[in-house]
């Protein structure tokens, strides 16, 4: 009759093999650039936005916006865009954590040089008349209420033809687009304007 005997105890020298056979997973998931889900923190149970609320007042920006246009020359670089950004008190950068929001500024008479860019903007115009923005070669109209949308990479400038001053609202998606690394402009392209 066969007698049961007891499985030997590990000693001391014995190396747990399921301990190895990990090891070696990650050791190859890594040389091979890869990493184990499993190895990252877990994601937190609720989202923590660092997007915090804020007021930024008409009052307050809009004659900030029209000292941006008596101090910054367009043809400067300093200058081409005379933008106030909406900074939000809880980010680094961005007005929300997707977005950025700012004030354009154009003086009457002005042609803000044409560019484009990898972000999608739209601009939603506060106040001025006779005022258009040319997106791809087609002047776009706008007044005080519109909404004018420029996609990705299309080629825009915008002109105030009016003796008064103009700012729209611009919204560009530089944060959604700065995470996934393709933020790129250009502001120069040979004998054509917008």
């Amino acid at each position: 009759m066969a007698s049961e005997t007891e499985p030997d105890a590990p000693t001391q020298g014995d190396v747990d093999t399921a301990e190895v056979a990990f090891d070696e997973l990650c050791g190859a998931l890594a040389a091979r650039d890869l990493k184990g889900l499993w190895s990252r923190p877990p994601l937190q149970s609720e989202p923590r936005p660092m997007t915090r609320a804020h007021l930024w007042r008409w009052d307050t920006i809009a004659p900030l916006a029209k000292q941006a246009g008596q101090v910054l020359d367009l043809q400067s670089g300093d200058g081409q865009r005379r933008a106030l950004q909406f900074c939000n008190p809880g980010l680094k950068a961005g007005t929300t954590e997707a977005l950025f929001g700012a004030y354009q500024y154009l003086e009457a008479g002005e042609t803000a040089p044409a560019h484009r860019h990898s972000l999608a903007a739209i601009r939603f115009m506060m106040t001025g008349s006779s005022v258009y923005t040319t997106v791809d070669g087609d002047a776009c109209w706008m007044e005080p209420g519109d909404l004018v949308l420029t996609p990705n990479w299309a080629w825009h400038d915008h002109t105030n033809q009016s003796d008064q001053p103009a700012i729209w609202l611009d919204v560009i998606d530089v944060v959604l687009v700065a995470t996934w690394s393709r933020c790129s402009s250009r502001t120069t392209r040979s004998g054509c304007r917008s």
